[in-house]
């Protein structure tokens, strides 16, 4: 009982960062561990390559995966949607889906709370685990960490040359994708934190995917 009680001392007593990152790594066997120091020690910008290559033009169907699908990936999906509805770029089919999801599990309550702030209505969200047909059918699959990309490369090795951090369309002079870090162990503020970046990088992304203008969905609300 005690390590248990001291388990969950220690959890409380770390940042949530760096508890999201040990919860995520427990699951990966000992390949999948070395893929994602891999990753996270890696350097390379991989964007230059995607936009020399004029890939962005033939995308049809983009796929967002994250851990869980009911915080990170259902909120960038939704985002993507509108910020391409109405426009010249609607052919293009957005899905997401989770590593571990249980499918049929609604959205966190934090995640719809905080969705609204955004205009964003997640209640009707059920989550999907990921499959293999969702990967074969995606021209770009979209991670949000490192943890992500790293198993997902690992079951899906076919993929990595359609794969990319959502971070990877960060551009401040990073010398990698930025991670969009699981808020599951944090707050409510740190999920609307969480997806305010993903609104800025889901902006970059539809920029590349051709699409002007303001997106077709309603304004943010104010406060709250």
């Amino acid at each position: 009982m005690w390590v248990t009680d001291a388990a969950g001392a220690l959890a409380h007593a770390l940042p949530s960062r760096i508890v999201a990152h040990l919860r995520a790594c427990r699951d990966l066997d000992s390949r999948g561990r070395a893929r994602y120091v891999a990753l996270r020690l890696r350097r390379a910008d991989p964007l230059p390559a995607w936009d020399a290559s004029g890939r962005w033009s033939t995308i049809r169907s983009v796929l967002l995966v994250c851990r869980g699908n009911v915080i990170r990936s259902p909120m960038a999906a939704a985002l993507l949607r509108r910020r391409l509805g109405g426009r010249d770029r609607t052919a293009v089919a957005v899905d997401s889906a989770g590593l571990r999801a249980e499918p049929g599990r609604p959205a966190d309550p934090r995640a719809v709370s905080a969705a609204r702030h955004f205009g964003i209505a997640l209640e009707a969200h059920r989550a999907r685990a990921l499959t293999a047909q969702l990967v074969r059918a995606a021209d770009l699959i979209l991670v949000m960490d490192a943890l992500n990309d790293a198993e997902l490369r690992g079951r899906h090795p076919d993929a990595a040359a359609r794969t990319l951090m959502l971070g990877a369309f960060v551009q401040d002079g990073r010398r990698r994708p930025a991670e969009l870090i699981d808020p599951y162990d944090g707050t409510e503020t740190d999920v609307r934190r969480c997806y305010e970046r993903v609104e800025a990088w889901i902006e970059r992304l539809a920029s590349r995917l051709g699409a002007s203008g303001a997106g077709g969905g309603p304004a943010r609300k104010g406060g709250g």
